[in-house]
């Protein structure tokens, strides 16, 4: 049918856990930001993972909300 499907796993990044609000989001945006870079699929899951964990380190959506910067240093730290 022209699909191609794979299963990979991918954990979750370590975060301390403050405030969930707004984690699903903030996974979502980075993940389609990453995606419309044209990042592979598993990189971009791993900056949707980055803006998540940095999100519920947060109080608030606002306070929360990450940089590009902010994301760069976090995934410079998960191995390859």
């Amino acid at each position: 049918d022209g699909a191609d499907l794979r299963r990979q796993r991918i954990p979750a990044l370590p975060a301390k856990a403050v405030d969930p609000t707004g984690a699903g989001d903030a996974f979502n945006a980075a993940f389609a930001v990453a995606l419309g870079e044209g990042r592979p699929d598993d990189e971009a899951v791993l900056w949707g993972c980055a803006a998540g964990a940095h999100m519920v380190e947060h109080h608030g959506v606002i306070a929360g909300l990450p940089t590009r910067a902010q994301l760069e240093a976090r995934l410079s730290n998960v191995p390859a």
